[in-house]
């Protein structure tokens, strides 16, 4: 037997001996084509969603951070976002402690990157780079102990570079002002043997203008003088810190030589240094100053620790009255990089020595389990894939089945062609389906690699040779027109929901192209990798005879999971929570909503619309003016355009007139269009004066326009009429929404601004429900699929009742154009929501002989 034939059975095995059951039904001899895996939720590597990132414009949650944003990667640098993963409710929870203090909530499957006992001992004794251990909390749970008794995890310390900025004032007059200025002032205290610091302070051009002398005395007896900067409070009061110290995001964000000249000035009037440890302290009483002051610390790559302690006045040696809270951070320093400019401080630092690497490391005192709490997960642009969370910048790290059924099949089945499909080309298909920690560069064997792993694999064309001719060639969902004619015998789906993230119809235009090109071999099939959601894709497959479907069950792998873990996620049976994370079902998104799929009512494709009364473009646009990769979509502008007009119901009032057939006008709205893109201010002024030249509800043949995005319906029976352009914009006034209500008002376009208030935007989906639960919103009919909205609409739709608060999904900018417009007609009088009359049937009365549906004007 050959080498290579060895490794591969030896791979194999390894991997059947682990695999649940259902992941190993791939190898019977079933006559389905297609095996669709639905993974329960679970297996991402997330963290807390309210984690803090340091980001280059300040403090960002977990849960708050989109596709396009800047973090900080392990070198310091700022790395992009590209991908932001949903918000879940982790059933296994750990809390991970530092001896720093620091602490952070993940999952058990998320990813970290430390260094172990051993491999920093190899790292001392020879001086040369030594591989880091990559591990997920669990894994690094269970090796938390170096032979039962030394720490085995650290993570070094990170060091941020930020960036040089025009500060508005010296970032060292600013240290000494946040120590020992006043508040409310432009005044420096100048305490006992300070003077150096006021003579620091004039050689950098600050020179007082006068001298006060106060009451607070020194040990000796003798006042404390206070000096007065001239032009120096203008600044102070501009970035907010009147009767406000804290150090302002633009001097934490700064270089490294700026940061550590806000350090030596706070070092110089709070801070001291011990003579013999060589221990730095700064001691604040100010809590947001401190919380900013041990950031600014760990920013610069130094370890450094907070405490709160009491403090007590004292008389005679009692203490008599309790004062403020003292914030204690502590950290080591050395002469090297000395944190002090005041000569007596300075020279107490000590000389930096070899054996002080526990000051250059977080070491991981504790990973203990915790209650589920709602995780995230996202991805960066960067080799290593580790980027920096909370104050302390610790650092952390960013589907099996469809990886070993690909690798296996290409290696028995010599000069084969296999296809692998995922989300995004970097992030997805080149991070996790080739080169992730379960992609398959890292479970196929080296033998089996045609030259080696660098030549087998082309990193550009994002191909795999094998020695026995095989090929696999990646591709991503973003280009669906790149499956047009490549063949090929197996193919693989991975994250066949997300596919959907890019366009509408994105998924079943890309799975029609990739089942098209698989047509070669006896026995071409495909496997699709995905967590379970409730997508058009999904239950089309799972309805098609020739699809098996394949759940995994935590009952299936009990006998694997340790007793702890198998108590814990066994007490959600019953539950929703169990009945995804236990049984893998696909759980409805919209169970538990406020609005129903039903109360949406359909527009038949065959009947002509109806004539409008009034016509609203209602706009949620994007928080920021910034243009991204389309690809990638962290801010879009929404917008969706809604006609009111007439329908003729049954009336809630009965009288005996003679005339009365029981019928009354009702007032309902229909949505004409919607689009959802990420754009600058120029595209997005462009599009909007477009949108308003649009005739709504027009006949196909008219030469006044149809909608930007909607096409027209079965139109055969359209009356040949105008129809109507939009009577105004409405748009929500923040973010770009502003600078457009202000160009809309100086060209006299009427231009309505949405001000939510206080209300959040579950309150404003609950005010519209009474609208939908009586049938009043309508949508378009799909003249393709009957019985379904058209393609354009059902990103709205989907939007609406799947939301059940903030957080809950991934954008709701759809329900905000959507709930706006509709407070809107309520408030002109368009729609009324009235009760509905129970157990009351419309009399029998010859079809009236005007119009079922008529404008409100008529």
């Amino acid at each position: 037997m050959s080498k290579s034939r060895i490794a591969a059975v030896r791979a194999r095995t390894k991997w059947v001996e682990t695999a649940r059951p259902n992941q190993l039904l791939l190898d019977d001899n079933t006559e389905a084509d297609t095996d669709l895996i639905l993974a329960g939720r679970g297996f991402g590597k997330r963290i807390d969603i309210d984690t803090l990132l340091p980001t280059p414009d300040g403090w960002v949650r977990n849960g708050d951070i989109r596709v396009g944003d800047m973090v900080y990667g392990s070198e310091g640098w700022p790395v992009r976002v590209t991908a932001a993963h949903p918000v879940e409710l982790a059933p296994e929870s750990y809390l991970v402690k530092f001896d720093d203090g620091s602490e952070v909530y993940a999952d058990a499957d998320h990813l970290w990157t430390t260094h172990t006992k051993l491999e920093r001992k190899n790292l001392y004794r020879s001086g040369k780079p030594v591989t880091p251990w990559t591990g997920t909390t669990r894994e690094m749970a269970n090796s938390l102990l170096y032979g039962g008794r030394e720490t085995n995890h650290a993570i070094p310390v990170v060091e941020i570079a930020g960036s040089r900025r025009d500060l508005p004032l010296d970032p060292y007059f600013l240290g000494v002002w946040l120590g020992d200025g006043m508040s409310n002032g432009a005044e420096i205290i100048q305490g006992e043997g300070d003077e150096p610091i006021t003579e620091r302070l004039q050689d950098l051009g600050f020179f007082p203008t006068s001298k006060v002398m106060t009451v607070p005395k020194s040990k000796n007896g003798r006042p404390w003088p206070i000096f007065r900067y001239k032009g120096v409070w203008t600044h102070l009061k501009a970035m907010g810190l009147f009767r406000n110290k804290h150090i302002p995001i633009e001097y934490l964000r700064s270089s490294v030589n700026q940061r550590m000249e806000v350090l030596r000035g706070l070092m110089d009037t709070d801070g001291s240094v011990t003579t013999r440890a060589g221990h730095c302290e700064l001691s604040l009483s100010n809590e947001r100053l401190a919380r900013d002051a041990h950031h600014l610390i760990c920013s610069l790559g130094f370890k450094a620790s907070i405490s709160r302690n009491d403090s007590w006045r004292y008389l005679d040696g009692v203490k008599f009255r309790k004062g403020k809270d003292r914030y204690r951070i502590k950290f080591m320093a050395y002469d090297d990089r000395p944190v002090f400019h005041h000569p007596r401080k300075k020279a107490t630092l000590r000389a930096k020595s070899s054996q002080l690497s526990r000051k250059f490391y977080r070491y991981v005192k504790s990973v203990t389990h915790v209650d589920p709490r709602p995780m995230r997960c996202i991805t960066v642009d960067a080799p290593d894939g580790l980027y920096v969370v909370t104050a302390a910048c610790v650092l952390t790290h960013n589907t099996r089945v469809g990886a070993e059924d690909c690798w296996w099949y290409a290696y028995e089945n010599p000069g084969s062609i296999c296809h692998v499909i995922a989300p995004t080309r970097d992030a997805d298909l080149k991070g996790v389906c080739f080169e992730g920690e379960s992609g398959i560069l890292s479970i196929i064997p080296y033998e089996l690699l045609e030259g080696g792993r660098d030549k087998a694999y082309n990193k550009s064309e994002l191909t795999i040779k094998l020695v026995n001719g095989s090929l696999i060639k990646g591709f991503s969902a973003t280009e669906p027109d790149r499956l047009r004619g490549p063949q090929c015998h197996r193919l693989w789906g991975d994250e066949l929901c997300a596919w959907e993230n890019f366009r509408p119809g994105n998924a079943e235009a890309v799975y029609d192209m990739a089942m098209f090109g698989l047509r070669l071999g006896k026995r071409a099939r495909a496997i699709f990798t995905t967590t379970p959601k409730p997508y058009t894709i999904v239950r089309k497959l799972m309805a098609d005879p020739t699809v098996r479907v394949v759940t995994g069950s935590t009952y299936d792998n009990l006998e694997n999971l340790s007793p702890n873990f198998a108590r814990r996620i066994l007490k959600y049976e019953g539950t929703k929570l169990g009945r995804q994370e236990i049984h893998a079902e696909v759980f409805d998104l919209e169970e538990g909503g406020v609005i129903s799929r039903d109360h949406f009512q359909l527009w038949p494709a065959d009947r002509p619309l109806p004539m409008m009364s009034h016509i609203i473009i209602s706009l949620d646009t994007a928080f920021t003016e910034r243009t991204v990769d389309r690809n990638h979509d962290p801010d879009p502008t929404a917008c969706s355009v809604w006609g009111a007009f007439i329908e003729l119901r049954p009336s809630t009032k009965k009288t005996d007139r003679w005339d009365d057939d029981g019928l009354e006008p009702v007032g309902c709205i229909i949505l004409l269009d919607r689009w959802a893109e990420t754009l600058g201010f120029p595209a997005l002024l462009e599009k909007v004066h477009a949108a308003r030249l649009v005739w709504y509800g027009d006949h196909v043949q008219s030469v006044w326009g149809q909608p930007l995005i909607a096409p027209p319906a079965n139109t055969f029976n359209y009356p040949s009429v105008r129809g109507r352009q939009a009577d105004e914009l409405l748009i929500e006034k923040k973010g770009s929404g502003i600078s457009l209500l202000q160009v809309m008002a100086n060209q006299n376009v009427p231009a309505h601004p949405f001000n939510p208030g206080n209300q959040s935007k579950l309150t404003r989906l609950h005010a519209v429900s009474p609208c939908f639960a009586q049938g009043l919103v309508f949508v378009q009919e799909s003249d393709r699929d009957p019985g379904e909205p058209r393609l354009w609409a059902r990103p709205l739709i989907e939007q609406v009742v799947t939301f059940r608060g903030e957080g809950t999904i991934a954008h709701d900018d759809d329900v905000d154009t959507t709930t706006q417009a509709m407070l809107r007609f309520m408030a002109m009088g368009h729609l009324r929501p009235k009760a509905p009359v129970k157990n009351w049937t419309p009399p029998e009365v010859p079809a009236p002989k005007r119009k079922i549906f008529i404008s409100a004007y008529s």
